[in-house]
C-alpha cells in the first residue's frame, strides 16, 4: 500500500461522486486545506480493512473493486458483497453504535481509495441537507442490496443462482456467451457455494443441454 499525492485530478474525481457533489466551494476548501483526506492505492489482494477494525472514515472507491469477505476458521472464504468505482465503503458503519467492520475488506484488483475522516462526514451532514440526504440514500441502498443477497442465498438452489447470474450478465453483455468477469473460484464465493459444487452443477447443466463453457466463458443454449 502506498500513499498517492492528493493532486487536483483526484480531488476532481472525488467531487463528482454523490454526496460530495453537493458540497459548496467553501466546504471543499475547508476539506482540502485540512490535509486530513488520504488517497491510498491498494494492490490486488491487499486488505483495506480487517475484521473488527474500527470504522473511522468514509472510503470512496475512485478506481478498482473491493470485496467484503467472511473468512472462516478453516480458511474458507465467502464473498458477501462487492464495491465498485464510485461506491462508498463504510457508510453504514460510521453512524452505528458498533462501528467495527464485521468482515474483511479486500482489494479485488488494484484500487484507488479516498478516505475521508468520519468527523468531516458528520459535520457536512449537519451543515448540508443535500449531503445528508446522499449519505442516507447510500445507507438505504446498501441495506436493500444486502437484504436481497441474503434472501437470494437462503432460497435459491445452486442452479437457480447460476441461471440468475448468467441471465443478468447476458443482458449486461448483450450476448449469450457470457465472459466471466471473475474466476470461477471467486464466482463460487459470490454465490455462497463451494468451488466443487459450482463445477459439478455446471457439468450437470451442460449434460442437460443448458450451457457450454470453458475456463473464461459460459454460453447459454436455452
Amino acid at each position: 500500500m502506498a500513499d498517492t499525492s492528493p493532486q487536483s485530478h483526484l480531488w476532481q474525481a472525488l467531487s463528482l461522486i454523490t454526496p460530495f457533489d453537493t458540497l459548496s466551494e467553501r466546504q471543499w476548501q475547508r476539506l482540502e486545506q485540512s490535509g486530513s483526506v488520504r488517497f491510498l492505492t491498494f494492490e490486488k489482494g491487499a486488505p483495506i480493512h480487517l475484521q473488527q477494525e474500527p470504522c473511522t472514515s468514509l472510503d470512496v472507491i475512485l478506481e478498482g473493486q473491493v470485496s467484503i469477505q467472511n473468512i472462516g476458521q478453516e480458511g474458507d472464504v465467502l464473498t458477501i458483497n462487492l464495491f465498485a468505482t464510485r461506491d462508498l465503503l463504510g457508510v453504514n458503519l460510521l453512524f452505528a453504535s458498533r462501528n467495527r467492520y464485521p468482515m474483511t475488506a479486500i482489494a479485488d484488483r488494484k484500487s484507488l481509495v479516498a478516505q475521508v475522516p468520519g468527523d468531516w462526514i458528520h459535520a457536512f451532514c449537519q451543515e448540508n441537507p443535500d449531503f445528508m440526504s446522499g449519505i442516507m440514500r447510500a445507507i438505504s441502498d446498501r441495506s436493500l442490496v444486502l437484504t436481497g443477497r441474503i434472501q437470494a442465498m437462503a432460497h435459491r438452489s445452486i442452479r437457480k443462482a447460476l441461471l440468475d447470474y448468467l441471465e443478468y450478465e447476458r443482458i449486461l453483455q448483450d450476448s449469450r456467451t457470457v465472459r466471466l468477469p471473475v474466476s470461477k473460484k471467486i464466482l463460487a464465493e459470490q454465490l455462497g457455494i463451494e468451488r466443487t459444487s459450482l463445477s459439478r452443477e455446471l457439468a450437470k447443466m451442460r449434460d442437460d443441454g443448458l450451457v457450454q463453457f470453458d475456463s473464461r466463458s459460459i454460453t447459454l443454449l436455452s
